[in-house]
């Protein structure tokens, strides 16, 4: 019957057993493949899963920071906003300084022997220090001169206040706490890359004229190159 049933479709038993070989290999391939599917949308769901518990971890991280901070200023008599998101201090650049000058003010050294302790006391505490990965005095000019002219100048009163904080003059630190914060702290300059607008869409130089306190956390930025590439 067999041979019949060959002739009527015109394979030989060879053929169709190479047939039934060539169709449960394709089906083994099939599922090799379905599996490796499977098991891949598993393993990038679980990465997601553990990167948005990780950003999870952070943002609460970031969060008591800021609450541990607020009650710190706020105990010194500091009246001190600090934004909620993320963090920063803003303090204005006319405070600091004299127009197109990079030393600081003398009245504003003693703000800065108030404030840095309260700062350092909260971030370099037991219960954060190992989780801060850097501390950032960052200078910000208006538009008035050339970028190249308000780099230079945004640099210098960042560092003129990372020296200040670090040198013997500020007496306000122990020299464990100044130690520590080398490590740490980092004056950047952003000449006028970041004005800040009026609502017609004018430069606010007031505002744009600053200089920002501001704290990261480890792996902050590797969570979020992470969390970039499992979006593609």
């Amino acid at each position: 019957m067999f041979t019949k049933y060959n002739r009527l479709i015109g394979t030989s038993k060879e053929d169709g057993n190479i047939w039934r070989t060539f169709t449960d290999l394709l089906s083994t391939i099939l599922l090799f493949v379905l599996l490796f599917l499977v098991f891949s949308n598993i393993i990038k769901q679980g990465e997601i899963d553990l990167t948005k518990h990780r950003v999870e971890q952070i943002i609460g991280l970031r969060e008591s920071i800021i609450e541990d901070m607020r009650k710190s200023f706020k105990n010194a008599g500091l009246n001190i906003d600090i934004d909620k998101k993320t963090g920063d201090i803003i303090f204005s650049s006319d405070v600091l300084f004299e127009f197109n000058k990079s030393e600081i003010k003398p009245e504003f050294k003693d703000s800065l022997n108030k404030f840095i302790p309260q700062y350092v006391k909260v971030l370099l505490s037991p219960k954060y220090c190992d989780s801060v990965s850097e501390i950032v005095i960052e200078g910000h000019t208006d538009d008035v001169g050339d970028y190249n002219y308000n780099m230079d100048l945004s640099q210098k009163r960042a560092n003129s206040i990372v020296n200040y904080i670090l040198s013997n003059e500020f007496k306000d630190l122990d020299d464990s706490n100044k130690d520590i914060l080398k490590t740490l702290i980092t004056a950047n300059g952003k000449s006028n890359s970041r004005l800040i607008k009026n609502a017609d869409g004018t430069v606010n130089s007031d505002k744009s004229r600053r200089v920002l306190f501001k704290f990261r956390l480890k792996d902050e930025e590797s969570i979020k190159e992470l969390g970039e590439i499992l979006k593609r």
